[in-house]
Order: C-alpha cells, then sequence, then structure tokens
C-alpha cells in the first residue's frame, strides 16, 4: 500500500510540473484531459488513464459509467448513448478525441478505441460492435447526470465567452416539396449564427403540424423516419412510425401556413455535440421518408415542419445555455401516391460481340458471359421480380448444349427456377419476388444484367460448331412499384444477344490497330481514274489443333477470308481484288493452298484489298469471315465470324472512277 500511495504521489509530482499547477489543482482536471497530458509525456494510455483515475474524481467518467445503454452501438450511430461511450473509452485512455472532432458519432476511431477497450476487459471477439457483452462489462457506480457533466465538459473546451445565436431564419430551398409514398427527401432549411464565441449546438427540437384537420394529422401513420443534419453532416436519425415517438405540444395559430387549432408533434433530437466556431454560420436540415401504402384517402394532406422557439439549444463558452428557432417561420410539404413506375429494358454496350466459345471435348465449360442488357426504372423505384430467358440453338436440342445458367445482377448471382424446352429452344424462368431475391432498382437508376452459361461437354452432345444465341422479351420482364407493390409498366424493347459459336478446336482473331484507308491511281492512263486500297493486320490463334487457311480473298464462299464493301448513298460498281500479302507464321509454307497456323500459335496475317469502282463514290471494305480447316490442309473448312469491331471494317474513302 505504501508503495502504491508513493507512486500517486510522485504522478502527482509530474502532474504538477506538466500542467505547471500546485498538485491540489490537478483535481481540476478531468481524468480525459489528465490522460491526454500523460500520454503526451511518453506514458502508456492503459497506466496514464489508471493513474489518472487514481489523481482525479472525473465527472464525465462517472456519468459515462451511469448511462443505461439501451441499444446495440455501431459504426454510424449517433446519440447521448454514443457520447457516454466515448467519455468511458476516453477515462479509460482507450480514446483521444482530436482537437475540433464532436463526440456524439460512432466513427473509425471510436470502432478502434472499442476494440482495444474489448481486449482488455477479454471480450471476444474484440471487434468493434458495442453490443450485450460489451455493454454488461461496464458498471454503474455513480448517480451524477450525463446531461450536466456533458454541459460542463464541452463548455470548457468552447473558445469565447459568452456567445449568441442570431439571425435566425428559414430558407425556401426545401418549400413546397412534393414527396410520393416511401421517397426521402429533405423539407426544411434553416440558418443561424453564432457571435461573441464558439457554441456546441445540444438539442434541436422539430414540430409537425397537419394543415387541414379534416385528413389524417397524427404524423406517424405518414412519416416512417426523420434525419437531422447539421453543416452538411448527418447527426441524428431516428424512426416516428408509432406514437410513442412523439412528443403532444400546443398548437401554433400564428404559423405562416394560417394552421389553426392543429395538434402539434415534436421530435428532440438530443446528445448532439456539434461544435460551431464563432462568426460561423449554421444550416440545420430536416429530412424524412414518407411512410409506405398510406390510404388514398389522406393522400391530400399537407404538413408544415418547423423548429420552434427556443427549439436549438446551444451551450457556449461560459457555460451558459443560447436558445434559437421560430414559431413563425415553416416550410410545407405533401405526400402523394406512389408511381407505379416503368421499367425500361435496354441494351447495353458490354454485350458481347458475336464469338467462338471454347468447349471441351470431355467435360463441361465454365461459366461464359454471351448475354449482357440492361433494365432502368423510370418514375418510381422498382423492385425486380421475374425474368424469362429463352436460349435458342441451332443443335437439334437445347438440354445437350446447355448445363446451366444464371444472371448476374449488382454482383449477385440467381439460379433459375423452371426451365421448358422444346427441342432447339429453351427458356429460363428466374423468379426473383418468389424466392425472396430482391433486386431493387432506384428511380432514374438502371442495372447490368448477365447471363452466364455452363455448357456441357461437346462429345455425345452436340457437333462442333453449333451455334446459340438469347433474348429476351418485354413480356417476359415483369417488376412493381418499390412503394405500391403494385406491376410496373415493362417499356423499352426486345434484345437479343449475338450469335456465338460453340467449338472444341479452331481459331480466334484479333485486329492488330486500325485498318488503313488509301487512295491510290490507277494504271490506267485516265489520272482521275483512282482505286481504294484497304489494309488490315490480323492476329489469328489456333487452339486445340492445328488450323489451315486458305490463300484467298473475296466476296464469295470459296474463299479463305470473306470481305463486304461498305457504300455511302451510291451503290458500288467496278472489280475489287483481295490478297494475303504478308504472313508471319511458324511455317509459311502453304500446304494444299492453305496456311498452317500450329496449335497454340499466334501468327499474323496481313490481308490487302483493292476497290475499283466504275461510279464515283464514297465506298469501304469489311472483314465478314474466316474459312479454315482443322488436324489437315486437306479437311473440310469450318467459318469463323470476325466480331463486329472497328479492327475488322475500314473507314470509307472518297474513290473516282
Amino acid at each position: 500500500m505504501n508503495k502504491i500511495i508513493a507512486k500517486i504521489a510522485g504522478v502527482a509530482l509530474a502532474v504538477t510540473l506538466l500542467v505547471g499547477v500546485a498538485a491540489p489543482t490537478a483535481s481540476a482536471l478531468t481524468s480525459a484531459e489528465l490522460t491526454a497530458i500523460l500520454i503526451g509525456a511518453g506514458v502508456d494510455a492503459g497506466t496514464a488513464a489508471t493513474l489518472a483515475a487514481a489523481l482525479v474524481t472525473d465527472d464525465s467518467s462517472s456519468s459515462a459509467s451511469c448511462t443505461t445503454y439501451t441499444r446495440d452501438l455501431t459504426i454510424g450511430s449517433t446519440g447521448s448513448d454514443v457520447v457516454a461511450l466515448q467519455d468511458m473509452l476516453v477515462m479509460n485512455g482507450n480514446l483521444v478525441i482530436p482537437a475540433g472532432v464532436s463526440k456524439g458519432y460512432f466513427g473509425g476511431l471510436t470502432q478502434s478505441a472499442l476494440i482495444s477497450y474489448q481486449s482488455s476487459m477479454g471480450i471476444s471477439p474484440a471487434s468493434g460492435y458495442f453490443g450485450p457483452i460489451t455493454r454488461g462489462s461496464i458498471s454503474c457506480d455513480s448517480s451524477s447526470s450525463s446531461s450536466s457533466s456533458s454541459s460542463s465538459s464541452s463548455s470548457s473546451s468552447l473558445s469565447g465567452g459568452e456567445a449568441s445565436l442570431n439571425d435566425y431564419d428559414v430558407r425556401s430551398t426545401y418549400s413546397n416539396e412534393d414527396l410520393n409514398e416511401g421517397e426521402t427527401q429533405k423539407v426544411l432549411l434553416a440558418e443561424f449564427d453564432v457571435e461573441d464565441g464558439d457554441a456546441e449546438v445540444q438539442r434541436v427540437d422539430v414540430r409537425f403540424e397537419a394543415v387541414d384537420e379534416s385528413l389524417e394529422d397524427e404524423p406517424w401513420n405518414q412519416i416512417d423516419e426523420v434525419a437531422l443534419y447539421i453543416n452538411g453532416e448527418k447527426v441524428a436519425d431516428v424512426s416516428v412510425d408509432d406514437e410513442d415517438d412523439w412528443s403532444k405540444e400546443d398548437s401554433n395559430s400564428n404559423l405562416s401556413v394560417n394552421i389553426s387549432g392543429n395538434d402539434a408533434w415534436e421530435l428532440r433530437f438530443s446528445g448532439l455535440s456539434e461544435v460551431i466556431a464563432e462568426d460561423d454560420e449554421v444550416e440545420v436540415v430536416v429530412e424524412i421518408t414518407a411512410a409506405d401504402n398510406i390510404d388514398d384517402s389522406d393522400l391530400t394532406q399537407s404538413w408544415a415542419v418547423f423548429i420552434p422557439e427556443n427549439g436549438i439549444r446551444a451551450i457556449d463558452g461560459e457555460g451558459i445555455d443560447q436558445y434559437t428557432g421560430s414559431n413563425t417561420e415553416s416550410v410545407e410539404f405533401d405526400i402523394e401516391a406512389a408511381e407505379d413506375g416503368e421499367l425500361d429494358l435496354q441494351s447495353s454496350s458490354e454485350d458481347p460481340d458475336a464469338a467462338t466459345v471454347v468447349v471441351d471435348e470431355d467435360d463441361d465449360s465454365s461459366a461464359v458471359d454471351v448475354f449482357v442488357f440492361e433494365l432502368e426504372a423510370d418514375e418510381a423505384d422498382i423492385l425486380l421480380n421475374q425474368l424469362i430467358i429463352t436460349a435458342s440453338t441451332s443443335d437439334d436440342d437445347i438440354e445437350d448444349v446447355i448445363s446451366d445458367i444464371v444472371i448476374e445482377i449488382n454482383g449477385d448471382e440467381f439460379d433459375y427456377d423452371t426451365a421448358s424446352t422444346t427441342a432447339q429452344t429453351g427458356s429460363y424462368t428466374f423468379d426473383l419476388e418468389e424466392n425472396d431475391d430482391e433486386v431493387s432498382i432506384e428511380q432514374d437508376e438502371d442495372v447490368t444484367v448477365t447471363v452466364k452459361i455452363e455448357f456441357n461437354q461437346q462429345q455425345g452432345n452436340y457437333a462442333d460448331g453449333s451455334t446459340i444465341y438469347l433474348t429476351l422479351a418485354t413480356a417476359d420482364v415483369s417488376a412493381e412499384g418499390k412503394a405500391t407493390g403494385d406491376n410496373s409498366t415493362i417499356g423499352g424493347s426486345a434484345q437479343t444477344s449475338e450469335t456465338h459459336t460453340l467449338r472444341v478446336a479452331g481459331i480466334q482473331a484479333e485486329g492488330v490497330g486500325e485498318p488503313d484507308s488509301t487512295s491510290d491511281e490507277n494504271v490506267s492512263d485516265d489520272a482521275t481514274d483512282d482505286e481504294g486500297v484497304f489494309t488490315f493486320e490480323i492476329d489469328v490463334t489456333a487452339f486445340e489443333s492445328d488450323a489451315f487457311i486458305p490463300d484467298s480473298v473475296g466476296t464469295t464462299a470459296g474463299n479463305g477470308i470473306i470481305f463486304s464493301i461498305t457504300e455511302g448513298t451510291t451503290a458500288f460498281s467496278g472489280t475489287s481484288t483481295g490478297n494475303i500479302i504478308e504472313v508471319d507464321l511458324d511455317d509459311e509454307t502453304k500446304v494444299n493452298g492453305r496456311y498452317n497456323v500450329d496449335e497454340g500459335e499466334t501468327g499474323t496475317i496481313t490481308v490487302e484489298i483493292r476497290l475499283d469502282p466504275a461510279v464515283d463514290g464514297s465506298f469501304g471494305v469489311e472483314l465478314q469471315t474466316i474459312e479454315f480447316s482443322t488436324g489437315t490442309a486437306t479437311a473440310a473448312t469450318s467459318t469463323y465470324t470476325f466480331p463486329d469491331e472497328s479492327e475488322f471494317e475500314a473507314s470509307r474513302l472518297s474513290i473516282q472512277s
């Protein structure tokens, strides 16, 4: 015991040296302040908190310990119980509030401090979540009032003398707002100035009065939530859909909306700790969330909202309460019937081009993105209920081709519920509503839907080179208004994917840069007789087998590379010629008139096409397909279709005949 007393005395002397006052004066410090001083002097946080508690009787600490916590707290929580928790963490040396930062908001700093406290108390897991176990670890050994200690603590950190709250005004920024059922909007903006010193806003009262006393005048039947913002930061929100959430006040017959005799209902936001510097302006905003499914007969009701006289309370550096507000400055808002909304089916720039899908001869494939489209919500928030995707194949039986099909929306995947298949066609129903797989699309927002398919093994199921494409009609989409539960209109247009080819072995092609388009003088003596010269450089990759490409280029079947001529207002007539003018392959020797691309090799083929029109006009060239065989140079050829990309379409030239 003597050692402990000696240690405390030594610390008291250290405090005297640190703060420059007699040791007994240190007891005028709060434990939080003394803890911060000791930490600043190099004492570890745990020891500093222990020593501070031994030296100081800290009202705010007692208040924090004596707070009765009635709810769990986590990131985003606000209120007086958050302030009390922060005071406790400061008292224990787990938390140091940075200068200028107000208490009352549970952020990352508070979470880290709570993890430290939980670890020190042996609470597992130490997650930074303030739940029943952590609440039970805090004992109540004082009956001090949390409100008085909070005021004392707050005023001691404010600069200046006795402050004043002046020039209170309600601006019309949010006046005459029309809200739909279930919608959230800001409805009131009040402002005032803080003068002659700093002030900490600790409480705000907000009142609501129904304008038409013949309609629903009890706000909890029309309003679900109310939130409060101070200078752009949300400082509190509360659920208000029960009568017990409100207090009844005297009506205000002198309101600007000329209410006479209606009941006034008040909400109190207390436990705030928003510090406002001297000469700063304060903006207080009230935001409401309207209830869903309000009786139609009550939807013509309007509400006046205002902060009553003395409805805003702040404390200044002298510890004096300051007030502002007005019974005569209010704004009015209406709640209207929610829209069912319209859901538009649209194309997506992410929809894959026609491609060769590599499948395995002996195993099912992994999921492949084959179809992408968008759904956009208009006029209301919408819940997506059902999609029916139709798949079609060139094979005899769609069930032989598709192993599984899923859709992905906002990063979440959904399995189909039922399938109806007939020969080459299958319809796959994704019933999101029935399985509680809620997909919400906010008003004026859109979601991207990706359809993924796993393909069966090729051997014994379908022919190599089989094709598949998907469609979605507007009639196969159903949705409902989020606030109404009634069916939404489905607009937009039906969407169809590109046709994809399934191959065990074959080729893939990529363009090397943009194709070149130039004019060249013809060998004719007529100097105005020009030719258009179009050059394409293509990387060709062979997979699962050697590939053989015929050395011929033209516009008709039977050629190795087939192209088409694009036109302006004048139809093309004349002659066209095409040649493979360069190859970069492991083996550039032709076999049976075909170039050999080894399995796994990527080789480059350069194609030149010349147009000599018989009429003046604007003409270009687009590559269409490559014919190829696999295995041997004499095998029958298959067709690869170039993707619809700019690398395979040369821009048009103005060519004189």
